[in-house]
């Protein structure tokens, strides 16, 4: 049986997911999802707006969760995004935001300076 997807949407309750507190809640959410299977599909259905500070807090704070490679890269394969925009202009936008977000979290040069920043924004109080 598949697990429903993280509507983020009804998780954060508005049309669009632009603060950073809000992309902390789908942190959260996704981390709660890995731990109970392993996996979690994210759907941005009835979003009009996201913004880097969104996915930032969001995606890249689930990727830095864990200290390894290894375990980065694990996280990154688990987890599919759907419905990302509601038009194919934007829907690439927010893919390549994604996609910086997962290069630079397993990007071995790249990772040390990208932690302590993605740390400091998304672990601030």
């Amino acid at each position: 049986m598949m697990d429903s997807p993280i509507v983020v949407r009804t998780l954060i309750g508005k049309a669009n997911a632009i603060l950073d507190k809000d992309g902390r809640l789908l942190a959260d959410q996704l981390e709660e999802m890995w731990h109970h299977n392993g996996h979690a599909t994210v759907s941005f259905a009835d979003i009009n707006h996201v913004t880097s500070a969104f996915l930032n807090a969001a995606w890249g704070r689930f990727l830095l969760h864990v200290g390894s490679l290894s375990d980065r890269q694990a996280r990154a394969r688990a987890v599919e995004f759907i419905d990302l925009a509601p038009d194919a202009h934007r829907t690439e936008i927010v893919q390549h935001m994604l996609s910086q977000i997962t290069r630079k979290a397993l990007d071995a040069q790249y990772s040390q300076q990208y932690d302590e920043a993605l740390n400091e924004a998304a672990y601030a109080a």
